[in-house]
């Protein structure tokens, strides 16, 4: 994939699941840019990416956490 930043997507990954397990507050700025679905997108691309990656669940689970919050002030 041209441009594929496999390490910024495990960061990103790894950003979204630190919030979804409430170990990280963001501001709300950040929150309503993480469910963009650009971003959601590019987990998703990410995954198919490194589907046989060992980082591929954190993708998944960054993906998902994002589908079930719909407003980023929960």
């Amino acid at each position: 994939m041209p441009g594929a930043r496999p390490a910024a997507d495990r960061h990103l990954a790894d950003l979204v699941t630190g919030w979804w397990a409430g170990g990280v507050r963001l501001p709300a700025a950040i929150l309503t840019w993480l469910h963009r679905d650009e971003v959601r997108d590019r987990l998703y691309s990410a995954f198919e990416r490194d589907h046989d990656a060992s980082w591929a669940d954190d993708l998944a689970r960054a993906y998902d956490a994002l589908a079930w919050q719909v407003r980023p002030d929960l």
